[in-house]
């Protein structure tokens, strides 16, 4: 065969891997258009592994891994430093570029195969799909050709994103205190310390330090340690191990000889929950949907005869955990899930352990509360597993509460007026179910909400678990709020419910919709607060900024409208209601300084609130200033309430009616209120 024969039959790497076909050229058409000119061609070798190879597998190979890396790194801060001021320090590559090195407008050049492993093992490295290139990239490469260049088996990145030893001990402070207790996959009790996952488990290990940086302070003073610089570097090291630990995992999917590892499950789980804190929900739910599909492949939903082992108390672990993480994107997204509980006939994880019954504060993780509250917080145990069993439980009602309240089909007869057959009964049996968990809690996990102390000297993930329980109760009965049975609501409200109450079971009654949707969105308030006075650590769990919007949607639609003329005349519900509101957004507007996603949840909150005091009828003697006089020029109607038209009422039981369980998703809560503001 002819050289030009050859050179027009021979693809590239990234054409080969998706089966397209390749222009040959050097950069192929297909690599300028998705990746930057970054295209590779394989070099034909000898069958066997090179002369002088040392042998496949353990500790030999490890150690020339080792110093393939240091090598690497040496090459990479040397050239560095020759280019001295000509490089800046902070670059910001090209969409799809992480973990190979920057295009250059220079002609290409041979790859340095000194700095990097096997070309077929880099290139593995290129994202495959196109939602992947629209992807934040990070802020800070310090050696680009090193970051991302071992796959899911290889060595950690942590080393390569700026970490220090001592900015490393405070990250995995941060995942022992805050983390582990809410997400207990890795199985603790058999590590001798977190920092052997470096070498049992290296892109798990890279997952911890990303989700922790997530999660950590950004002050220079953080570090446990006194690590000012690494404290300023952790946001830079989140995004940066975010996008290594995405790559190599879907790198491993993409491979010839893919099979699912319980540690690929364990990243995505963590990647998944940065994603959702920075606002990248549609790629948190895909993220969250491959470790669902990929727990599944493993079989972890099937059930195990043996649960004493650390295998199976670990997979079982990551199977619920993923469970939660489903149902936290379901509701965010308003989505299906892609887990369901009928599908799994796994086992609980045993409370029967070491990480249940350690002591809550640990090694120095005094410094992350606030000084009041530290005496008391010593002997806190942690109780992480009991409560993480407790936490299944309520996201298995939340997934009921999805697909019963909220499927499409039930969102739309509720927007149209049409009443659906039994669907007072699944209201009242969740709601019975709801207040059995909670009732059949342990004596460690019970709290009162009437106590002002209900929240003192408790760990973060059991405000977690209190939270989803109160959202829970909020979706339940939210759509029943038009449905008013208060003072300063129009009493013909209660006849239609009344008669629809006398369908369900005798032995309950439902709930009024306003005032269990305005208790339970008060609870997450109260816990709220609670926070404030008990965490130092300015970063809340991503899955907060969804419990506090929430919990604001029902404050925003019942405050109608702040104070202002006539506000003397308000109710002292509708009072409370604006101020709780006022007190949400306060909250988003801080955690929006770490999460991201939490300035587009205060959008969507002023909007809504706008939208609440246009559409909220008034009482049979209206407040003076509440609404324009044209509201009040329906006289009797058809809805036979003095004072409130039949559009007025329309309008207003719409606005409940369509309220979407999403959270930031902008253009979802537009499709449910096209005259949103």
């Amino acid at each position: 065969m002819s050289e030009a024969r050859t050179r027009s039959t021979r693809a590239c790497v990234a054409c080969s891997i998706r089966k397209i076909k390749c222009d040959s050229n050097d950069p192929c058409a297909h690599c300028i258009r998705f990746f930057n000119g970054e295209c590779f061609y394989t070099t034909p070798k000898k069958r066997g592994p090179p002369k002088g190879c040392p042998p496949r597998g353990g500790h030999r190979k490890r150690q020339a891994l080792e110093r393939e890396r240091e090598r690497a790194e040496a090459a990479a801060a040397e050239a560095t430093a020759k280019q001295g001021s000509s490089r800046p320090d902070v670059l910001n590559p090209p969409p799809g570029s992480v973990g190979v090195a920057p295009p250059s407008t220079a002609a290409p050049q041979p790859l340095n195969t000194a700095m990097m492993p096997d070309p077929p093992k880099m290139n593995e490295m290129i994202p495959f799909d196109a939602e992947l290139l629209s992807m934040p990239t990070p802020r800070t490469l310090p050696s680009p050709q090193v970051l991302g260049a071992s796959p899911a088996s290889g060595g950690s990145s942590c080393h390569a994103a700026g970490l220090s030893s001592e900015a490393i001990d405070d990250l995995l402070l941060v995942y022992e205190t805050f983390i582990h207790p809410h997400w207990p996959m890795i199985y603790v009790p058999q590590l001798r310390s977190l920092r052997s996952l470096e070498t049992y488990s290296p892109i798990v290990f890279d997952a911890v330090l990303a989700i922790s940086a997530a999660n950590s302070d950004l002050c220079e003073n953080f570090g446990v340690n006194g690590s000012h610089k690494a404290g300023r570097s952790f946001a830079a090291a989140c995004d940066l191990l975010t996008e290594s630990v995405r790559a190599r995992v879907l790198s491993t999917m993409n491979g010839r000889d893919h099979a699912p590892s319980l540690q690929s499950v364990q990243a995505l789980v963590m990647v998944s929950l940065v994603d959702q804190g920075v606002g990248r929900t549609s790629l948190a739910y895909q993220m969250g949907g491959f470790a669902c599909r990929m727990a599944l492949d493993l079989g972890l939903h099937t059930h195990s005869e043996d649960m004493r082992s650390r295998d199976s108390q670990e997979r079982c672990r990551t199977l619920w955990a993923t469970f939660i993480l489903d149902k936290m994107l379901a509701a965010g997204s308003q989505r299906p899930v892609n887990l369901r509980a009928a599908d799994i006939d796994a086992a609980r994880p045993s409370i029967m352990e070491r990480d249940e019954f350690d002591l809550w504060l640990s090694g120095g993780a005094q410094v992350l509360l606030q000084p009041n509250v530290r005496e008391k917080m010593e002997t806190v145990k942690s109780h992480t597993l009991s409560s993480f069993n407790s936490w299944i439980d309520v996201m298995a009602s939340l997934e009921i509460i999805l697909d019963q309240v909220y499927r499409p089909s039930t969102r739309r007869a509720r927007m149209h007026g049409h009443h659906v057959d039994g669907y007072d009964e699944v209201v009242v049996h969740i709601d019975q179910q709801l207040r059995k968990w909670r009732s059949e809690l342990p004596p460690h996990l019970q709290w009162e909400d009437d106590s002002e102390t209900a929240h003192r000297d408790t760990g973060l993930h059991l405000l977690t678990m209190r939270g989803w329980y109160h959202i829970c109760m909020l979706l339940l009965h939210r759509p029943q709020v038009p449905f008013l049975d208060t003072a300063d609501s129009p009493d013909g409200y209660r006849v239609e419910r009344d008669e629809r109450v006398t369908e369900t079971p005798t032995n309950f009654r439902l709930p009024n919709g306003a005032d269990a949707s305005r208790h339970s969105a008060t609870a997450i308030c109260n816990i709220m607060e609670q926070y404030e006075r008990t965490f130092r650590v300015r970063k809340f769990a991503s899955s907060w900024v969804y419990l506090v919007f929430q919990a604001a949607t029902v404050h925003a639609g019942l405050a109608a409208h702040g104070p202002g003329p006539g506000a003397n005349h308000l109710s002292p519900t509708r009072a409370e209601s604006y101020r709780r509101l006022e007190q949400c957004i306060r909250w988003l507007d801080t955690i929006a300084m770490q999460w991201s996603s939490a300035s587009r949840h205060v959008e969507i909150l002023r909007k809504l609130s706008a939208a609440g005091a246009r559409t909220r009828p008034p009482s049979p003697t209206p407040d003076p200033g509440y609404l324009d006089v044209a509201n009040f020029q329906g006289g009797e109607g058809e809805s036979g309430i003095p004072g409130i038209s039949q559009l007025d009422l329309n309008a207003w039981m719409l606005l409940w009616a369509s309220m979407p369980t999403a959270g930031d998703d902008i253009n979802l809560w537009q499709q449910c209120f096209p005259n949103l503001p």
